[in-house]
């Protein structure tokens, strides 16, 4: 004898719903470590960006510095005439403000004879190069002592 539907679901057992519950509890844990895995990619990302910028200023204020060289290399011996001066570098295309200045730090004079007159041998100078980099938040400066011979 057929019994009637009724009676048959009233025998299947009750479900609790506890695959619902765990299937929540993953999805919860998933959207976690996604979260967490874009937000480390992000942080990457500015990482690198900003290693890029630093490196590019420092390659700007090191034109800047070789620059600097060669017009007190090319002022030689009116080294003190020599004034600071804002160059354009960079590379593929970009444009990154830096500037050079020189100091004198001492003239060197020499006399290869007893009572002959002194003259100017080479003069000592401090060379610095800056930049801000692109966006102007990167200061580099660096500095290099030149010898300059005659």
């Amino acid at each position: 004898m057929k019994q009637p539907l009724a009676q048959v679901i009233s025998k299947a057992p009750k479900e609790q719903g506890a695959v619902l519950i765990v299937a929540l509890i993953m999805l919860v844990l998933i959207s976690i470590i996604a979260f967490s895995a874009g937000r480390n990619a992000l942080l990457e990302e500015r990482m690198a960006g900003n290693a890029l910028e630093s490196n590019r200023a420092f390659q700007a204020a090191e034109q800047a510095l070789r620059a600097g060289e060669a017009a007190v290399r090319a002022a030689y011996p009116n080294v003190t005439d020599v004034v600071a001066t804002s160059i354009n570098a960079g590379a593929s295309g970009e444009v990154y403000s830096a500037t050079w200045e020189a100091e004198v730090m001492s003239v060197i004079e020499t006399s290869l004879e007893a009572g002959a007159p002194i003259e100017a041998a080479g003069v000592l100078v401090r060379i610095t190069g800056r930049s801000s980099g692109l966006s102007g938040t990167r200061d580099v400066v660096l500095e290099s002592t030149y010898l300059v011979e005659g």
